[in-house]
């Protein structure tokens, strides 16, 4: 599907790196990221106020994980975090052998976490902690993860030029969305008067139009991604009906429904018994990790190993 026009900083790392290292016509992949495998086709390339832009679009190829590897995962990050917990979290990196991420600054109003994303139960671990405290394994959709807490700024107000350039982009963002928005609002009154999509896109370059994306709601839809905005206007809507402007990540969007699949009873027959199975066994893993961190709190440990040779 077409992306449109894009700039440094709006896509996943890998994904930027090899849009912007090739060449205008060229085509690239597969390119590995956190969504998938990615084939990516250089349409053009421009410089707008001294920002350089790329125009592509890309053939996603989606990595589905089975429960038993969800499983293996699940245990090797509770196992890091027991090892964390007894020995020290930077014993327990150079052991498991993993990738630590450090996160500067974090706030109670945080919403994400550096290429985490959201997870609302590891910022309540973390404005719950003492420092050097552990947690136990935390997951969401894309990650497994263990934290730790290295240090607490003391309250109080930090120096202008600190946040001055967080400040100017906090602005700078909330002014475009402003100003999205009305311009979104604008472009739905003249496709209510008649206006075909491709009109807007012709005399707006940058506006994105993807065309006939078929999803289920639970996977991002080309270009504007997902969220609960966008699920929440689709899960009402018919067939023919325009909606928006709805709020993305991204932006605004505006989306025509072209057609809505009935529920295929066929299907669910075949996937219910695999369902059922990934629902118990993610369950059954929830309610044993966490029985399990209870009985390690509450159990009574007595070092022996000197009577064993053991310093």
């Amino acid at each position: 599907g077409s992306l449109g026009w894009f700039g440094k900083g709006q896509m996943v790392p890998a994904f930027e790196e090899a849009a912007f290292n090739s060449k205008k016509g060229e085509l690239v992949g597969p390119v590995l990221s956190s969504f998938g495998y990615h084939i990516i086709n250089v349409i053009d390339k421009k410089t707008e106020k001294d920002k350089e832009q790329v125009l592509a679009s890309h053939i996603l190829l989606k990595i589905d994980i089975t429960p038993r590897t969800l499983d293996l995962y699940r245990g090797e990050s509770r196992l890091f975090s027991y090892d964390g917990k007894d020995f020290g979290f930077n014993t327990a990196l150079d052991s498991h052998q993993v990738k630590l991420t450090e996160m500067k600054n974090v706030s109670e109003k945080s919403v994400f976490i550096l290429r985490v994303g959201m997870m609302p139960s590891a910022l309540q671990f973390i404005f719950n902690a003492t420092i050097g405290e552990v947690s136990g394994p935390i997951e969401n959709d894309n990650f497994f993860a263990v934290f730790t807490v290295d240090s607490v700024l003391a309250p109080g107000s930090k120096p202008f030029e600190e946040v001055k350039d967080a400040i100017k982009s906090q602005m700078t963002r909330e002014r475009t969305t402003n100003e999205t928005e009305i311009l979104a609002g604008e472009f739905r009154k003249q496709v209510d008067n008649g206006a075909p999509f491709d009109s807007l896109i012709a005399w707006n370059e940058n506006l994105e139009h993807s065309e006939k994306d078929k999803k289920t709601l639970s996977r991002g839809f080309t270009s504007i991604g997902r969220g609960n905005f966008i699920n929440g206007a689709l899960l009402n809507a018919q067939a023919g009906e325009l909606l928006g402007p709805i709020k993305t990540s991204r932006g605004y969007t505006l989306m025509k429904v072209l057609e809505v699949q009935e529920f295929d009873s066929t299907t669910y027959v075949v996937q219910k018994d695999g369902l059922r199975t990934t629902l118990q066994t993610q369950k059954r893993n929830t309610a044993y990790g966490d029985w399990l961190n209870a009985k390690t709190e509450e159990a009574e440990i007595v070092d022996n190993r000197k009577f064993h040779g053991y310093n």
